[in-house]
């Protein structure tokens, strides 16, 4: 029973990080396998809102937070059906860091998709943990993942435009 915990929580985290690191390739500046130094591969439009920074300067502040994620995230989903601890703490600790960067940004709108995401995972993160402890709560997990995957490609769309 513990191994099918264990490889559960592997699942569902792996999936939640895979996705999450994926979607970030391209669309953040040094947030994944997508970008080149030297070279902006954010499409985001530059419009500006009332804050006057721009959605692409605002995406672009979040860079270095989804950069150090999407490295937590493949040591996490490496060890998650052996640790599968290690892939919760990597979501706290991209929602912490995420939380952090969120404080160099002024755009409302990119502002309020990233909350969102952090409301998200941290709707997340205790279903998880809940799921390592009792297998038959992973439903749970699985429909919060669903809405942290939704949330996720919100905040793609509104960086990539």
């Amino acid at each position: 029973m513990r191994h099918l915990t264990r490889t559960a929580v592997g699942f569902v985290a792996g999936f939640v990080l895979l996705s999450g690191c994926s979607a970030l390739g391209g669309i953040i500046p040094g947030a994944g396998p997508a970008t080149t130094a030297g070279t902006d591969t954010s499409s985001a439009p530059a419009t500006k809102d009332t804050s006057g920074q721009s959605t692409k300067d605002a995406c672009a502040a979040l860079g270095t937070a989804m950069s150090e994620a999407s490295s937590t995230f493949e040591t996490a989903v490496q060890d998650a059906g052996s640790d599968p601890a290690k892939a919760v703490k990597a979501l706290e600790t991209f929602k912490d860091s995420l939380t952090k960067a969120s404080a160099k940004v002024d755009n409302a709108e990119v502002k309020a998709q990233v909350q969102k995401l952090v409301d998200a995972l941290t709707k997340l993160i205790p279903l998880l943990e809940d799921g390592v402890k009792d297998p038959t709560k992973m439903a749970d997990a699985m429909a919060a993942m669903t809405s942290f995957q939704s949330e996720l490609s919100a905040f793609a769309t509104l960086c990539t435009g």
